[in-house]
């Protein structure tokens, strides 16, 4: 007897469609009567069609859930995500609430001026943060927010705010605002991270190349040179860092990047030390490096390969990825630290840490944000803001260093503050390896080569 495909279409359908609705039910059980997306998208539509403010989803995507099931098993990772639930519900008021999942959560509603959305989305990272005690054991969840909004349809507002919530876990930062762009805008995104893949993928083509900007001390002798990572595609000319340094970030190309850059700043500071210039080199590493599980072993192993001594390699971190990636980004840079390599915090000034903070982070060198050289010589809040910072590094035997010195003055007045170090274009502008060793760097840059 011949089966009916018809028939086993619809048993397929009636199976899914129970597994869906067994699924939905689970999830509105864990979380209280919370609704599923379906239920809460209608709830969504009908707050906007009431109007009365800017419509606006937000997507919460809890981090670290993974590891509460691994450690405390999946009926304690219930709890937790009830209790997230209920924390959520409390947080919003009247504004719908809904579940996408163990992970993730959704909130409608409409924004104000006195009530934008990022502040509920701060409100709701604040309260999923507290503390939680689950079966004896100290919780305190992380989370990344995403927003949408300037659309009366919900089911839009989802996705872009599910695409920002991503953004805002993969890129550390929190919280994310879905941007609409324009196609033109999209289309040279695509092309540049095509091309940067394709560069990665030859590097010996020398396309991506490490340039390198002093680091000097009052008197003038360069101490180290920071190497900076320049792209010249044959299709697209030069192309800006502040440009592809992000989309590599966005993509997973970040990591490649910093092998290329690595290899070169590394084989370069081997070149000028055998050349009688003793210096040191500086690595940038992104808050994505810093969540790749091997980056400790490769940095060491490509050290030892170099033969350099790990105290001559400086990595920099700016002060908003440690601070964003917390306890994960402490332990790595500790590690690298143990392992001999100095640690810079660089940008310091322009995060949300502060001086008494550095007394707990794994650092030796403190980087000041160019933003304060700007006033050093016009505005005496600078100064003193730069004196605090010198006085309590001394403290704690950490270098300071004042990024972005341009004239003369800027430099007279850092270093009577006791700045250790600086750099800028008042000594040099990032250089190709061979100017650097022709000692080009030393000549007023109108008359470099």
């Amino acid at each position: 007897m011949e089966a009916d495909p018809v028939g086993d279409d619809q048993r397929v359908a009636q199976d899914l469609q129970q597994r869906r609705a067994a699924a939905s039910a689970w999830l509105e059980d864990v979380t209280g009567g919370m609704p599923t997306r379906l239920p809460f998208l209608d709830q969504a539509h009908g707050l906007f069609q009431r109007g009365g403010g800017n419509p606006a989803v937000l997507v919460v995507e809890l981090d670290g859930l993974r590891d509460v099931q691994t450690v405390l098993g999946d009926e304690h990772a219930q709890t937790v995500v009830a209790e997230v639930g209920r924390r959520l519900r409390e947080a919003v008021g009247d504004w719908p609430v809904g579940t996408l999942g163990e992970e993730r959560f959704c909130v409608a509603m409409m924004a104000r001026p006195f009530m934008p959305a990022h502040h509920l989305g701060r409100t709701l990272r604040a309260a999923i943060a507290r503390p939680m005690d689950v079966d004896g054991v100290g919780l305190r969840l992380s989370s990344s927010v995403g927003v949408a909004q300037g659309e009366p349809d919900a089911a839009v507002l989802l996705r872009r705010a599910i695409s920002a919530a991503t953004d805002a876990s993969r890129h550390s930062t929190g919280l994310e605002l879905h941007q609409t762009e324009d196609p033109g805008t999209v289309r040279r995104r695509l092309m540049v991270a095509a091309a940067l893949s394709e560069a990665l993928e030859d590097p010996a083509g020398h396309t991506l190349r490490a340039a390198f900007q002093p680091i000097v001390d009052p008197d003038g002798t360069m101490v180290k040179a920071e190497a900076l990572v320049r792209w010249d595609d044959p299709r697209m000319g030069v192309v800006s860092p502040a440009e592809f340094v992000p989309l590599a970030e966005q993509t997973g190309l970040v990591d490649p990047m910093l092998d290329i850059v690595l290899g070169q700043a590394l084989a370069a500071c081997r070149r000028w030390q055998d050349a009688g210039l003793h210096a040191g080199v500086a690595v940038n590493l992104s808050a994505v490096n810093l969540r790749q599980p091997l980056l400790v072993s490769e940095l060491t192993a490509a050290l030892e390969q170099s033969g350099l001594d790990a105290r001559h390699v400086t990595l920099e971190v700016t002060e908003t990825a440690v601070i964003d990636d917390g306890r994960n980004a402490i332990r790595i840079l500790s590690d690298l630290r143990a392992a001999g390599f100095d640690i810079a915090l660089d940008d310091f000034g322009v995060g949300y840490s502060s001086l008494a903070r550095l007394r707990d982070l794994p650092v030796s060198t403190v980087k000041l944000d160019q933003t304060f050289a700007r006033t050093l010589t016009t505005d005496r809040r600078t100064g003193a803001i730069v004196k605090a910072t010198v006085d309590v590094c001394r403290v704690l035997d950490m270098v300071v260093v004042a990024e972005g010195i341009e004239t003369p003055e800027q430099a007279a007045v850092a270093t009577g503050i006791g700045v250790d170090l600086m750099q800028g274009y008042l000594f040099s502008d990032a250089l190709v390896l061979e100017d650097l060793l022709a000692g080009d760097w030393h000549l007023p840059r109108a008359s470099r080569r």
